[in-house]
């Protein structure tokens, strides 16, 4: 994108892959711009949101887009990307989810009330890892044990049935807990 100009038209540029990707961008928001999408004009869509749909406004003005998508297209979940942190975020949990339940569409019967995508999604309380029959339950990290080599992959004497610090769920060693390594 380098040498073409901030307003320069991107439909007539000499890539054919920049051309292809503005005509379908033109066919799928033909009012962005009256149609003419220069880098300046896909900046600005893509600042926010990304290429996906995006829906700014009050709260009952994001609930009425949401609800459209749900009656009109059957999608049953949204992805929601942020413009400040945690603003963004705050602003759906205070004022869009109370609006999307009043409204009857926000679920809320949950198997485990306050638990995890995991624990819900296997109606298990407490299920933190993967179920043990499932591939990724041998790639559970685990923290090394005091006097044990944690060097992996065969190296200093240890077998490679550890591999880049991710150990078999037999191993022994205290679980991390993944939110908390992150967000301390």
């Amino acid at each position: 994108m380098a040498p073409y100009g901030d307003d320069e038209e991107l439909r007539y540029v000499s890539s054919n892959a920049i051309q292809s990707y503005i005509e379908s961008l033109i066919k799928t928001a033909p009012n962005i711009n009256g149609g003419k999408w220069t880098k300046k004009t896909l900046a600005e869509h893509i600042m926010v949101g990304g290429l996906g749909a995006t829906s700014v406004g009050t709260a009952e003005t994001v609930a009425d887009e949401m609800e459209r998508w749900v009656e009109e297209a059957d999608v049953d979940g949204f992805n929601i990307a942020y413009a400040l942190m945690p603003g963004t975020f705050t602003d759906v949990i205070e004022l869009l989810v109370p609006e999307l339940r009043k409204r009857g569409i926000f679920w809320t019967n949950y198997a485990v009330p306050g638990g995890t995508y995991r624990e819900n999604l296997l109606e298990k309380p407490g299920q933190t890892e993967p179920l043990p029959d499932h591939p990724a339950a041998k790639l559970v990290w685990r923290a090394p044990v005091a006097g044990k080599s944690s060097l992996v992959n065969g190296v200093n004497g240890q077998s490679s049935k550890s591999m880049n610090g991710w150990h078999d769920e037999s191993d022994d060693g205290e679980k991390l807990d993944a939110v908390s390594m992150q967000f301390g």
